[in-house]
């Protein structure tokens, strides 16, 4: 299962959006309503050359390797919290149930790897290295 952590850590890493579900009124009185897409500034942190070796390449074994190298950190879990790593926050404002949708993913991966049909498309297969994630309509899922 580290492997698929890493996965979904280096893809969360990459990949930070959240829409809301209702209407939200902050404190200020700014209104944001239902369905707004918001993004969380993270990229900054998430690519900062400093702290990710080519950190706009994305490399799904990356957080396994660091733990693998004895470095236990718990911020290199998907669920883990560093100042570094901040896809369900930080701190005291890190988002509390975050290990329910961290479990649902692996879930969710470890069904339609092991009931779908899953291939690499013509074009990165040509590739090794390239490693790409995609759907169609047409699939045996």
């Amino acid at each position: 299962m580290g492997k698929v952590d890493s996965f979904l850590v280096e893809t969360l890493r990459l990949q930070v959006l959240s829409q809301h579900t209702k209407n939200l009124t902050l404190s200020d009185g700014t209104f944001i309503p239902k369905g707004t897409h918001l993004f969380v500034l993270t990229y900054v942190f998430h690519h900062d050359g400093s702290v990710y070796e080519d950190p706009v390449v994305f490399d799904p074994f990356h957080f396994f390797l660091l733990r693998d190298d004895g470095n236990e950190n718990a911020g290199h879990q998907m669920v883990g919290m560093t100042q570094d790593y901040l896809p369900f926050g930080w701190g005291k404002h890190a988002c509390p149930e975050r290990h329910l949708p961290a479990n649902m993913l692996k879930i969710m991966l470890v069904h339609i790897l092991t009931s779908c049909d899953v291939k690499l498309e013509d074009s990165l297969r040509a590739n090794q290295h390239a490693l790409g994630v995609g759907y169609h309509t047409g699939s045996h899922c």
